[in-house]
Parts: C-alpha cells; sequence; structure tokens
C-alpha cells in the first residue's frame, strides 16, 4: 500500500497575525507550496473566511495540482455545556458547508470543557449532541475526528464520548504535539485510540509549548509514533499541521512544508514503511 502525506495550509506571507488575511490568493499559493514540496494531501487551516465561490476556486485549484482535499479543521469546539449547544450547532452547519465545498474526506475537532467531576456527564452529554449533529451535517462519507489534547483522562474521557455517541462516522484525531505536553504521551495515545483513529496532526515540540514545529524539529520520537500508526492499523493519510505563526521563531512557508516533507519521508522509512 502506498503511504500518502499531507500538510495543512500555511499563510504563505510571513506571519499571520488576523485569519482575515488569509484570503484567496494566500490560500492558493499555500497548495502550490504544498505541491511543490512532494506532500500527496491537504488539511485547509484557516478556511472559514472563504466565500463559496472562493471556496469553489480553492477546491479546483487542489484538484489540479493533483492533492487529495483530505481534512479541514473546524475552529469552533464541541459544546462544553448545555448552554453552548445551540451556538456551537448553528457554527457547525457552516463546518459541514465548507467541507461540503472543498470535498473533504475528514473534518477535525477540538473538545471543550474541563474534567470537573461535578460538570462531566453535562460536558459529555454537550460534547455528544454537537457531534452526533456535526457528522449528521457533514454526510455519511465524511468522518469526524475529534482531537487529543495533553491529559491522560481528558483522552479517555473522550475515546469514550466518541464510542459512545451513537454516530457511525465519527472517530479520532492523533496530534502529536499535544499529546507530548502533558501525562499522554504520543505512543501511549495511539495505543490507547486504536481503530478509532481517523487523520493525524503531525507536529513536533520539546515538551513545553505547542510550537507546531515540522516532524524532527523537537523532541518527538517519530519513527517510534510511526511504528505505533502502523500497529495501530492506520491506513489514512499522515497529515502534517504545522503553524504559520510560531511562538519564538520567524514563519517561512516555503521552508517549512520542505523541511516537514523531507523528515517525514525519512521517519516513514525509519519505521519500516
Amino acid at each position: 500500500m502506498e503511504i500518502k502525506i499531507g500538510c495543512n495550509t500555511l499563510y504563505s506571507a510571513g506571519r499571520l497575525s488576523n485569519e482575515d488575511a488569509f484570503t484567496l490568493p494566500h490560500q492558493l499559493r499555500a497548495l502550490e507550496i504544498i505541491a511543490d514540496a512532494g506532500f500527496d494531501a491537504v488539511e485547509y487551516s484557516h478556511a472559514s473566511v472563504l466565500t463559496l465561490e472562493e471556496l469553489a476556486q480553492v477546491a479546483e485549484r487542489t484538484r489540479a495540482l493533483g492533492l487529495i482535499p483530505w481534512s479541514v479543521h473546524a475552529w469552533t469546539p464541541l459544546a462544553a455545556d448545555d448552554a453552548q449547544v445551540e451556538p456551537t450547532l448553528a457554527a457547525f452547519q457552516s463546518a459541514a458547508e465548507i467541507a461540503r465545498a472543498l470535498g473533504t474526506r475528514v473534518v477535525v475537532v477540538h473538545s471543550a470543557g474541563g474534567m470537573d467531576p461535578a460538570r462531566l456527564e453535562e460536558r459529555k452529554r454537550a460534547n455528544q449532541t454537537t457531534l452526533r449533529a456535526l457528522a449528521e451535517a457533514v454526510g455519511p462519507e465524511t468522518v469526524v475526528a475529534v482531537e487529543n489534547m495533553r491529559s491522560l483522562a481528558d483522552w479517555e474521557f473522550l475515546l469514550n464520548m466518541v464510542a459512545t455517541c451513537g454516530a457511525a462516522n465519527v472517530g479520532v484525531n492523533i496530534d502529536t504535539g499535544h499529546a507530548n505536553l502533558g501525562d499522554l504521551g504520543v505512543v501511549r495515545a495511539i495505543e490507547m485510540a486504536g481503530a478509532a483513529i481517523q487523520t493525524t496532526h503531525l507536529q513536533d515540540n520539546f515538551g513545553e509549548r505547542d510550537d507546531h514545529l515540522p516532524p524532527g524539529l523537537g523532541q518527538i520520537d517519530f519513527v517510534a509514533a510511526l511504528a505505533a500508526f502502523r500497529k495501530a492499523g492506520y491506513t489514512g493519510v499522515y497529515m502534517v499541521e504545522i503553524s504559520d505563526c510560531p511562538s519564538g521563531r520567524e514563519p517561512d512557508a516555503v521552508a517549512d512544508t520542505q523541511a516537514a516533507a523531507r523528515n517525514l519521508r525519512s521517519f516513514l522509512a525509519q519505521a519500516g514503511f
């Protein structure tokens, strides 16, 4: 089986300070950078500011470049409590519309809410209500993948929440950078999720902050992580998620994207793919 790798769209004009600045020309240039680096697929990181007509142009350019429109990030998280359900449902209608316009196979979403035992049942109810609604809105051919953060207890909660939500087209997204920051751990996050894994956010850091570095520029053992993905039976795109507004260093969309592709290919080979 041929392994596919992907990268998220990076702002091509320097440091992104406002999502509104990520206009159509920047989106199209970001796709070119991803294709030129040798990636097979794309995750759209900043698509919510585009009109439906502009989204159609992005989808057309994606096809023309031979890229797989793999995933899109929905920036509104699952509702944390009952009061957030209605506004979250409204935002998810827009997220589903964006996913359909781009033709993506996966929608990545975060979960909101803490681990206060007194509020945990309400969080689960609100999470599941909005997760089911998003899964229904995107349709059965698209998967909604809930992303891990840094806490082991939170990941245990999310895995149970996803498994019991009652929707078939749901799963999880493994974010390696998040898992490296707390008590979760990258390999453990992958092993716990197993067959529920639907996509990835491969990004690096030094265990101190969410740097979103290209794999290989931090401390994460990506050979071990990729071997764990293979053991778990993951067959989707190995998607990188790096940043166009990194903390403490200047962004370079071309150099960072190329480094991510080069390093990921090397790690895959070392992991026996």
